[in-house]
């Protein structure tokens, strides 16, 4: 069961992929969710989201409400929910209060900086907790400020950790009976994407900065192709091991000025980050990649041997022939006759397949089913007792 938020929504959306009966606990009038740009009749997110659920209509700052939601609580193997603290605290939904009425309940919360600490009761949204988890501060261009990633990516990241310590945490409580609190930190989640940041000051005492598409080394940066743009990496990893490839590419192109790209000092890691190198570098490559698409150079680099990928259009995602073949891509409905393109699961399953769903539900459109099915669980569980 999912009470609807937009830091919970990904996490039931995998969730419903891998099978589950994922219920959306929507207030009167729906999830403000449902209203989030961009709109194309209906929103694109929370259509996306949202797909393959189904939706009930609870009022859970009413009384009765509650008590129908601690009810269906009862039968529920996993609870989603991304409100902070002072809400949990005020509904009486805190993972102590409600499973003391199902023991086995494993309860997944998704908040900007998790249940404890001095900002357990901060409310934030994607963009402050991309600045809180470090990420921010590397997006962008050396000379301007931090540039966010689009699509609420702190989000997606709760979404995905979320549902990774659902599944953990569902195994253990299926082994064992006993269910817990699954507390996922959007900022914690963030700060995993820093990757080795922190390394860098601790073995070499630099700091990373934002670099934008300059080069940060010769050989390593974005080109400007004739359809767009390719990135290369072809030094200051392994040794330098990819230089000579490179050179060989060029020379047997027969690019003009490839001898300057020889010697031992390529080999030099202080040199390759000079701008000597890096300017030498860029006047040869750049000249070489501009009168040629970024396919070309991407099949000509693997050649070679040298790490080099084509920076994809979404239109050129849309069409990629990888992606096509291995059925990536769903449709999911907008609206009644509007169908769109959707990415589908990341994975391939052979015995579980993985099902997205066609459609959001609408607002409260399974609430009297919901209770039908309640009401026989009741009176079986009562027939048993």
């Amino acid at each position: 069961m999912e009470i609807a938020n937009e830091r919970t929504h990904y996490c039931g959306k995998v969730l419903a992929g891998l099978g589950a009966d994922v219920l959306l606990v929507e207030p009167p009038g729906g999830a403000p969710t449902r209203g989030a740009e961009p709109l194309d009749e209906a929103s694109v997110g929370f259509a996306y989201t949202n797909a393959g659920k189904r939706s009930i209509t609870l009022d859970l700052d009413d009384p009765g409400d509650v008590r129908m939601f601690r009810r269906i609580l009862q039968q529920t193997d996993i609870l989603l929910t991304g409100d902070v603290l002072p809400i949990l605290k005020n509904r009486g939904l805190t993972y102590g209060e409600l499973c003391q009425e199902n023991e086995s309940l494993v309860m997944v919360s998704i908040t900007p900086f998790g249940l404890t600490g001095p900002l357990a009761a901060s409310d934030a949204p994607d963009l402050v907790c991309l600045a809180q988890g470090g990420l921010l501060y590397l997006g962008g261009y050396a000379d301007g400020a931090p540039i966010a990633p689009p699509q609420e990516q702190a989000l997606f990241a709760g979404g995905s950790f979320g549902s990774v310590a659902a599944l953990i945490a569902l195994l253990h409580a299926e082994a064992t009976g006993e269910g817990q609190l699954a507390d996922v930190s959007l900022q914690q989640c963030v700060t995993m994407a820093l990757e080795n940041s922190v390394q860098f000051w601790e073995l070499e005492q630099h700091v990373r900065q934002r670099t934008g598409g300059a080069q940060k080394n010769a050989g390593t940066g974005l080109f400007t192709t004739a359809d767009g743009y390719v990135y290369v990496l072809a030094a200051g990893i392994g040794g330098n091991r990819f230089w000579p490839n490179l050179v060989r590419w060029m020379r047997e192109e027969g690019v003009d000025g490839v001898d300057a790209l020889e010697g031992d000092r390529w080999g030099d890691r202080d040199f390759i980050a000079s701008d000597e190198a890096i300017k030498t570098f860029s006047s040869i490559f750049s000249v070489y990649v501009a009168s040629r698409s970024k396919n070309e150079i991407y099949e000509r680099s693997q050649h070679y041997r040298v790490p080099c990928a084509p920076v994809n259009t979404t239109s050129d995602v849309l069409q990629n022939e990888q992606l096509r073949f291995r059925g990536f891509f769903t449709e999911i409905e907008l609206a009644p006759g509007t169908v769109a393109e959707a990415p589908g699961a990341p994975y391939l399953l052979s015995r579980t397949p993985w099902t997205g769903g066609l459609r959001a539900p609408n607002p409260g459109e399974h609430t009297s089913a919901v209770l039908a099915e309640l009401a026989a669980w009741e009176h079986q569980t009562a027939g048993i007792a």
